[in-house]
């Protein structure tokens, strides 16, 4: 509701929504400008599909993670909302960046199942990851869809040890720090 709330008066108040999301980076960045004196990294989770709030988030980030499920229906216009937010007219190179974004969209497999359907839509995107250009890439870490990962999430409000809540799939979320790490850090 507040992001709601936001747009209603903004364009009350005349601002377009190229207009909308640049006032939105510019206090949301100044905020993040602050946090950093006390954090080496700042991570935020944004709401599924896009909204003015999640492009200021992608405009001002360094690195961004797209988690999606491999089928046809999670990934349509995968390709062109990567396109669209990383190369296209609003792209994060302009007015929004002090730089531009070094690099494309990480793409990270999410309940992933091991039906034909998943297979052959993961393949495809692997595949269209080496083309030209290609607007994302793909970590190689998939997250399953199981039950450990099910009651790891149940754990909300509780706090405990790291290895308990997420046991069964400690080594996926181990794969995907350290492929997160790698790109961070220029490699992959």
């Amino acid at each position: 509701m507040v992001e709601i709330d936001i747009i209603y008066k903004l364009t009350q108040g005349g601002f377009s929504l190229t207009k909308i999301v640049s006032t939105l980076s510019t206090v949301i960045g100044a905020q993040l400008k602050r946090s950093r004196k006390n954090y080496d990294y700042t991570i935020v989770d944004c709401a599924p599909g896009i909204s003015v709030l999640t492009e200021a988030f992608i405009r001002l980030a360094d690195f961004v993670i797209v988690p999606t499920i491999p089928d046809p229906l999670s990934t349509y216009g995968l390709q062109t909302f990567c396109k669209s937010l990383w190369r296209g007219a609003q792209s994060p190179s302009g007015p929004f960046r002090k730089k531009p974004q070094a690099s494309v969209p990480y793409v990270l497999f999410t309940r992933r199942r091991a039906v034909n359907l998943q297979t052959r839509t993961a393949e495809q995107l692997r595949n269209h990851q080496f083309s030209d250009g290609p607007p994302f890439r793909i970590f190689k870490t998939e997250v399953p869809e199981c039950v450990a990962i099910a009651t790891a999430l149940g754990m909300a409000g509780k706090f405990p040890l790291y290895r308990r809540k997420w046991n069964g799939v400690v080594h996926v979320m181990e794969s995907l720090v350290q492929e997160t790490k790698e790109a961070l850090n220029g490699g992959a």
